[in-house]
């Protein structure tokens, strides 16, 4: 039904969707490659891409103090390290971050959603309750995703002129609404 849906781990593919972002959205600052790459080594199901298309869902899994970091409107994406992505081995919470969904498809959009849900109950099952899941929405199509996802807006913000809006949800609540959705 769908071309393969693959972990982006390749740095070649991360900028080919990176370049992808830029052509529709305009040029913007963008997370580093490798932390991307990392990310994709480390939790393989949380970034996601079919290669024909360029279709993709990148959720970046956050500690307290990168989740922090994000929300602040003094930093840029590009500001972003290693540091700031969450490790088992010493957080406690995890707080992922939307990063980006692109699909020309709704029905890729749901398998995406599916496939991210259950690595996220894969990786984060002990850490459900006390954690959340939150996206940065920019567009009309956005803030319908995000309540489609059961993400409820927390709060505005002006970055670089723009205003934009942080929609979050608790895990244990996303992973609940995406299991009952794919029933």
């Amino acid at each position: 039904m769908f071309d393969k849906i693959q972990t982006l781990n390749l740095l070649s593919d991360i900028e080919a969707i990176y370049g992808k972002m830029d052509e529709i959205y305009g040029r913007q600052e963008h997370i580093s490659s490798h932390i991307i790459k990392n990310i994709g080594e480390l939790f393989p199901g949380l970034c996601l891409y079919v290669k024909s298309t360029g279709d993709h869902i990148l959720y970046i899994p956050f500690n307290k103090t990168g989740y922090e970091r994000m929300l602040s409107d003094e930093l840029s994406e590009a500001d972003i390290q290693m540091s700031d992505i969450y490790n088992p081995s010493i957080d406690k919470n995890v707080y992922i971050f939307v990063y980006s969904i692109y699909s020309n498809s709704r029905f890729l959009t749901k398998e995406l959603l599916r496939l991210t849900s259950k690595s996220i109950k894969q990786y984060f099952r002990d850490y459900l309750v006390e954690s959340n899941i939150f996206a940065e929405v920019v567009s009309i199509q956005g803030k319908n995703l995000a309540s489609r996802m059961s993400l409820s807006h927390k709060m505005n913000y002006i970055y670089e002129g723009e205003e934009l809006s942080i929609y979050e949800s608790s895990l244990e609540k996303y992973i609940c609404t995406s299991e009952n959705r794919a029933n």
